[in-house]
């Protein structure tokens, strides 16, 4: 048998693995019932906003270093986002916080994610010399975006990346022309955010996130 359990005070866990002990290989379930109302539980997501913008930045940051031909992608072109990733500082934490991170599905629904694959597209506004980088996980199950400073000296502007799961078959596209794409950030509503979380399911759902304060 395996078992994955989690518990919040010690009271919890000893009750749990004493209940553990009592199981043997040749225990049988003979029946199944709910008590205390737990015939659908309720589902809780809970992240930390700044953690979640740190991670897809450096998630950004490594896909330029990898499509970048003339672009050096380094501690120094990109100083304020580097900063950001490994220690969590930065000047416009305020706006970033309220403006990225996960977003809402709908928005990008008709930017196509082939199943079972990632898909990214970093744009390069030379006017403002900002970089966004859009993110679809899991076949557009659940999306985010991100944007930081930082030069570009490739001819394209927009590149559309793909990943397939478990493939190292990368599918590359690059693009002269800019292609924004318009969407909202979204951080009370879990059905917005996670596409494929079944309606019927959640009955309650919690999403609560957590800032900490950055120094300025």
């Amino acid at each position: 048998m395996h078992f994955k359990c989690r518990y919040s005070t010690p009271e919890d866990r000893k009750s749990l693995l004493e209940s553990i002990q009592k199981c043997t290989p040749t225990s049988k379930f003979t029946k199944m019932e709910s008590v205390l109302g737990s015939g659908r539980a309720p589902i809780s997501f809970s992240f930390d906003v700044s953690l979640v913008l740190r991670a897809l930045t450096k998630i950004g940051i490594n896909l330029l270093a990898h499509v970048c031909t003339n672009t050096i992608v380094d501690r120094f072109n990109f100083r304020e986002a580097v900063r950001f990733v490994k220690d969590g500082i930065s000047r416009n934490s305020r706006r970033m916080i309220a403006r990225y991170g996960f977003v809402r599905h709908e928005d990008l629904k008709n930017w196509r994610c082939t199943p079972n694959s990632h898909r990214f597209r970093l744009v390069h506004f030379r006017a403002s010399h900002l970089w966004a980088v859009y993110f679809a996980f899991f076949g557009g199950d659940i999306n985010a975006m991100v944007e930081f400073e930082g030069p570009s000296d490739e001819r394209w502007s927009t590149v559309d990346i793909t990943v397939p799961l478990n493939s190292k078959e990368w599918k590359i596209r690059k693009h002269q022309e800019v292609k924004d794409l318009q969407v909202r950030a979204c951080l009370e509503d879990i059905n917005a955010i996670i596409r494929s979380l079944p309606p019927d399911l959640v009955q309650q759902s919690c999403l609560r996130h957590v800032t900490r304060r950055v120094r300025r």
